[in-house]
């Protein structure tokens, strides 16, 4: 493919510069379908008279549709945008930092976002539209159990996750990985596993409990039979969207007591997965009493994606790569690589 896109690029040179003005609007429609000319312009920060020439010839091509309410990206517009993410990134210096990156953390497979999140909504958007066309291409047809964790960078990639796309021949039962209540609601993972079931015309189940339990409340409400349902599903996911976090934030965002926090950073804490606070070198030095999926699980799950960007979580993702029970797939951004490869190389 590489060579192919060279040629095309000596032949017409300013096509690379319309597929990535393309590729941005169908993007920027995926995101906010349906949606308006008006506001798309003004996302774009584009003036309204040359959108429209875009626009209209992408409904030509079969790949925006309007709706009464605005324009819809169409199925074949969502395959388009992935094989141009494909084309863009055969002919970038992507490739050769994958497979640096993949040795260095001894995975099998890594996709590196030519962007970085830290701050940065665009990149939260190339992300998600990667992690849709994906799993277009990974996830065989029937039945699938997909299971989330809470936060706010599964919260967002999720969005892009759409039933034109990926439910035609597929069935999705959507799962929380893990508890949540007394976080902030959007970011729960019952809160994201509810929203993406209905996005992929699919069914969900519930875990209202609270993350953080003593071990004592843990033993009686896994007694429950509605937590108990929720458990068997779990044991059945196919595919698990996960994040993992700094020691010191996570800490904090589950309202930890000041001496407790102070406890496992001084223990060399770095990150946080799964309820467990572990080292660099991939020691878990405390480990929350929660319900919801284990880390030993993910041994167990066929498709365990890891999705972390923004170079403040560099440390946690290489760390956790060590902590790890099986081969995770990891989608990440060029602060994350970079932090970590240019760690290793000084």
């Amino acid at each position: 493919m590489k060579a192919l896109y060279e040629k095309l690029r000596l032949i017409v040179p300013e096509a690379e510069e319309s597929l990535v003005k393309r590729s941005n609007i169908l993007q920027m429609v995926l995101r906010y379908q349906p949606i308006g000319r008006q506001s798309l312009a003004e996302k774009l920060q584009m003036t309204e008279r040359p959108l429209r020439t875009e626009t209209n010839q992408l409904k030509e091509l079969g790949l925006l549709e309007n709706t009464r309410t605005g324009m819809r990206i169409t199925p074949l517009g969502e395959e388009m945008l992935g094989f141009v993410r494909n084309l863009l990134h055969s002919n970038s210096s992507l490739l050769e930092t994958e497979k640096r990156l993949s040795q260095t953390l001894h995975l099998n497979e890594v996709h590196i976002i030519d962007n970085d999140l830290e701050g940065n909504q665009g990149a939260i958007n190339q992300m998600g539209v990667f992690l849709a066309t994906y799993l277009n291409r990974l996830l065989p047809e029937g039945p699938i159990t997909l299971a989330v964790t809470g936060g706010t960078t599964i919260m967002e990639v999720s969005k892009y996750l759409n039933h034109d796309l990926l439910t035609r021949p597929r069935q999705f039962l959507v799962v929380p990985a893990r508890g949540g209540m007394g976080e902030s609601v959007a970011t729960q993972a019952n809160t994201i596993s509810e929203q993406l079931a209905k996005r992929l015309q699919g069914k969900s189940t519930t875990l209202y409990v609270p993350d953080s339990l003593t071990e004592t409340a843990c033993t009686l409400l896994k007694q429950e039979p509605a937590i108990q349902h929720t458990l068997e599903v779990l044991r059945q996911t196919n595919v698990l969207l996960f994040s993992v976090g700094d020691a010191r934030i996570m800490a904090e965002r589950r309202g930890f007591p000041q001496a407790l926090t102070k406890e496992i950073l001084a223990k060399g804490a770095v990150g946080e997965a799964f309820g467990c606070f572990y080292t660099e070198e991939g020691e878990i030095v405390y480990r929350m009493p929660r319900i919801g999926l284990q880390l030993e699980q993910l041994a167990e799950i066929e498709y365990p994606i890891l999705i972390a960007g923004g170079c403040t979580k560099s440390k946690a993702v290489k760390a956790f790569a060590k902590v790890a029970p099986n081969q995770f797939i990891l989608v990440t951004d060029r602060g994350v690589s970079h932090s970590i490869l240019n760690e290793v190389t000084h």
